[in-house]
């Protein structure tokens, strides 16, 4: 069906972005075999996960949004350029482009973002931890910064648990 890009496979569906028409966001169903255009701006990246597709919009006026996966309320979530647009099943992170050091957070479906803060998570990680393992702080940054790399959703939860250290 034409030249795409970022193709990702979603229950019945499969979401990329349509390079012959200006990198539109568009969604394919494989049982009823038709394309449905979910947005005509041009987009540089997108993830979906929890029922939501976010996606980075190009143009004079770069935008985060987001919209149901089936295309409905579609809204904006920051305005500028953002990078490596992570789900969980409860959040939403993602990077000003060109930041490393610099990762955002919304609770899924929502338009308020912050700042997110590792030391927050890792507080509430150490008073949910009733074995007493320690978490090396060193680890757990580097790890979320290697999290902002990947493409799929990944479970902040399991990442964590994979960076504690018995004491």
């Amino acid at each position: 069906h034409g030249n795409i890009w970022y193709p990702v496979v979603d229950g019945n569906y499969v979401y990329y972005l349509d390079v012959e028409n200006n990198y539109r966001l568009c969604r394919y169903s494989l049982s009823q075999n038709e394309i449905q255009v979910l947005t005509q701006d041009r987009v540089d990246c997108f993830n979906l996960g929890s029922g939501y597709l976010y996606y980075q919009k190009n143009g004079s006026q770069p935008q985060l949004r987001f919209m149901r996966t089936d295309g409905s309320d579609d809204t904006m979530l920051a305005e500028g350029n953002f990078t490596h647009i992570n789900i969980t099943s409860r959040y939403v992170y993602f990077q000003p482009f060109g930041e490393e050091d610099t990762i955002y957070h919304s609770a899924i479906g929502s338009t308020v973002y912050n700042l997110f803060n590792p030391d927050n998570v890792l507080r509430q990680a150490h008073d949910e931890n009733p074995a007493g393992h320690t978490i090396r702080r060193d680890l757990f940054f580097n790890m979320i910064k290697s999290l902002a790399q990947y493409r799929h959703s990944v479970s902040i939860r399991q990442r964590i648990k994979n960076c504690l250290s018995v004491p």
